[in-house]
């Protein structure tokens, strides 16, 4: 798996882009290590690793087909962007469906929408164990804590 030229990769991902399944197959091979990097920088504790690596996958195989080499954009600078917004999606996704709520964020704010996740469901939890109280008690807890 040498390094390519610029036209060898224009190449490939035009045959990738027109329905050519070994070229989509060696641009995921030649860029899974984009995945890693980017599942590793954003990847929280809540998945399990190959679920994030899963859904980051995902995103590089949407960039390889959508990237277009022409705009002067590097394709890993694409494909990271993908690869990030395809594992945020899937987490909204997630806390949605578990009942933590929509929270807003953008392309570049990954990090950020995981910590408001965690803070959201954190806050659930304490909720619900300060209503699981004797009344006395949880008045108590609601007015130290606020």
């Amino acid at each position: 798996m040498g390094e390519y030229t610029r036209e060898e990769e224009i190449a490939l991902f035009s045959a990738a882009q027109a329905g050519d399944r070994e070229s989509v197959a060696e641009l995921m091979r030649r860029h899974e290590g984009l995945v890693h990097r980017v599942v590793q920088r954003q990847w929280s504790g809540g998945w399990r690793y190959a679920e994030v690596v899963h859904e980051g996958r995902i995103g590089l195989w949407q960039a390889i087909l959508k990237y277009d080499p022409q705009r002067g954009v590097a394709f890993s600078t694409y494909a990271g962007l993908a690869i990030a917004r395809q594992v945020w999606a899937a987490v909204a996704a997630r806390a949605e469906h578990e009942g933590v709520g929509l929270v807003c964020w953008d392309a570049t704010g990954g990090a950020d929408l995981a910590e408001q996740v965690l803070e959201r469901r954190i806050g659930q939890v304490l909720r619900g164990m300060v209503a699981s109280l004797p009344v006395r008690e949880a008045w108590v807890v609601r007015h130290y804590y606020g």
